[in-house]
């Protein structure tokens, strides 16, 4: 088995280590689980979690903390457990390679062992196969326990990957390349979708919503699509004009979309496919469509069970959190955006707030879904199924590595409300102000060569850069100065402009919030770095007066490289002014 997404069973982050462990379990031998220690005292809990490429599976009484993880995914529908796998089968020969891949649902139930639904089956690689046998009757299939595949110079592959799983809805992608010159042309396509795990039927966009709401998403969709044409037929650049050769091989198919979620609110993202110039495949992602309010609750789409088990993210993207019934799980994102520091505590009021937070695990990003195993009301002989997929998972996988334990020396911040927690502390992480806004360039934006205003491009940076000042400051700033801009590259029509802010240094009343500024062709997915500038902003109260602000606290080496570097920008400026007062 390949990895492919979420559904993985190569060496990846696995299995979860807890802080203040007292010993080590032995339920299952392959079981990488630890307990934490009795003393604490915890809130009954049995909950799934997905992150990265593997399912942390949780579990807190009176007793302890116990935590296992296995590279597997697994979904939840009308209280039945699902695994979602791929299997994979290769078939090589001297000089031909053919690779094919299907997607199964498990249903994680005793009286339904050895059932399965078959999600994504693709027949051209076996259509492609028996061909080519039929033009060499004589090729023999070469045994891989005995000998080593030579380099074909024929191959037909597919593979699919599992976007995103949303209640009984999973969203995949699949890509076929067939490279066989003996049987006419290549074939290169992508290709996406959703299907149901209970059926295995595709979802369109009529068996989720309304006729009436279908119509509207298709419309929306080719209107998407029809902007980012026109974007690209305007601009006049070299790139641009190679983009617009390829124009022609895109068609948009409404039925060739996948399920997302925004803010716990869903959404279908619609994918167009087409080739380039060689023939290769590519692939263009339209904007997400939320789906109306009227639409969420309908029994198709089934949103109301899918809810309870999206994150919540935090507005500043910092922490995300998950709620049940009896406790709260938090997640607190590292400085360098890649990791979670997870956290459970008893959920004891409408804040949530907590006594005590215990550390779970740290998990990599990015996080899915929470499966309260408690509320589903998972019975033994399903919990017995669940621990068999979780020792296979890992019996497929002996070489995944453990996730981090959490740093007991820094233990996450107290699940307070925000305005409790800033009365509190007098200095912020710099991750806890980092900003990233995206804005796609449109003809308006650009000179007559297709380039993007210098001005609009900092009109950009200042609004990203004082949502950082705002976060860390939490009160209101201005800007009193921009440092020098040097634009490295020039931005085109048609690109994803996004500015990456954070508070670097801060004085007593003034900071310094560098913005990087990224240009992303969508087509290619090509990104480059265009801008890097440097701004100084100053809090003031609501008569305008300059107040304090907390003190920034730089946590990885880069943050404390820029720390340096702004501290050195400041000194040069005061000198500067004082210079200039000297002479004036």
């Amino acid at each position: 088995m390949t990895c492919r997404g979420r559904v993985c069973a190569a060496a990846l982050l696995s299995a979860a280590i807890l802080v203040g462990c007292a010993r080590a379990a032995d339920d299952a031998p392959s079981s990488r689980e630890m307990e934490a220690s009795a003393s604490i005292a915890l809130p009954e809990a049995e909950f799934l979690i997905a992150a990265g490429d593997s399912t942390y599976w949780v579990r807190a009484d009176s007793t302890g903390l116990r935590v296992r993880s296995a590279p597997l995914l697994l979904a939840m529908h009308d209280g039945q457990l699902h695994e979602i796998r791929l299997s994979e089968e290769i078939v090589d020969y001297d000089d031909a390679e053919f690779i094919r891949e299907r997607l199964h649902a498990f249903p994680l139930s005793p009286d339904q062992a050895g059932d399965s639904t078959l999600l994504f089956e693709d027949g051209a690689v076996a259509e492609t196969e028996r061909r080519w046998r039929v033009r060499y009757p004589d090729a023999l299939p070469i045994d891989p326990e005995v000998d080593d595949a030579p380099e074909p110079t024929s191959s037909a592959s597919d593979f699919v990957e599992v976007i995103d799983v949303h209640g009984r809805w999973v969203s995949w992608a699949h890509a076929l390349d067939i490279d066989v010159d003996v049987l006419g042309p290549h074939v290169h396509q992508r290709q996406r979708g959703v299907v149901s795990l209970v059926t295995g039927a595709r979802a369109t966009l009529d068996s989720l919503v309304s006729p009436e709401e279908a119509s509207r998403l298709r419309a929306a969709g080719r209107a998407a699509f029809d902007t980012v044409r026109a974007v690209i037929a305007r601009a006049g650049d070299e790139r641009a004009t190679e983009a617009r050769a390829t124009l022609h091989t895109f068609s948009f198919v409404d039925n060739s979309f996948t399920l997302a979620d925004s803010a716990g609110v869903p959404a279908i993202v619609f994918h167009v496919a087409g080739t380039d110039s060689a023939g290769h495949a590519l692939e263009l992602t339209l904007p997400p469509l939320t789906i109306s309010a009227s639409e969420r609750t309908s029994d198709a789409l089934g949103w109301s069970a899918v809810q309870p088990t999206l994150p919540e993210w935090e507005r500043d993207s910092t922490a995300v959190t998950w709620r049940s019934d009896a406790v709260v799980v938090r997640g607190r994102l590292d400085a360098t955006g890649t990791t979670l520091a997870l956290a459970i505590g008893a959920r004891a009021n409408t804040y949530d707030s907590v006594a005590t937070s215990v550390p779970i695990a740290v998990v990599p990003r990015p996080v899915y879904q929470f499966i309260d195993l408690r509320a589903a009301r998972v019975d033994e002989a399903t919990r017995a199924a669940l621990r068999a997929a979780f020792d296979r998972a890992r019996g497929d996988d002996p070489f995944a590595t453990r996730a981090m334990a959490p740093d007991v020396s820094e233990p996450l911040a107290p699940t307070l409300p925000s305005a409790l927690m800033s009365a509190s502390r007098p200095s912020r992480t710099v991750a806890e102000s980092m900003h990233v806004s995206s804005e796609l360039i449109m003809p308006q934006d650009a000179n007559i060569l297709g380039h993007v205003f210098g001005g609009a491009i900092m009109a950009m940076v200042d609004k990203a850069a004082a949502v950082a000042a705002f976060r860390h400051a939490r009160t209101n700033c201005v800007t009193a100065s921009i440092d020098r801009v040097d634009f490295r590259e020039p931005i085109h029509v048609g690109e994803l402009v996004s500015c990456h802010a954070s508070v670097n240094f801060v004085g007593n009343t003034s900071m310094e919030v560098g913005v990087r500024v990224e240009a992303e062709d969508l087509i290619s997915g090509i990104r480059r770095h265009t801008n890097t500038c440097y701004l100084t902003f100053v809090a003031i109260d609501r008569n305008g007066r300059p107040v304090p602000i907390p003190q920034v606290v730089p946590e990885t080496p880069e943050q404390q490289r820029r720390f340096a570097a702004a501290q050195e920008r400041r000194r040069r400026r005061l000198e500067e002014r004082q210079a200039e007062a000297r002479t004036s």
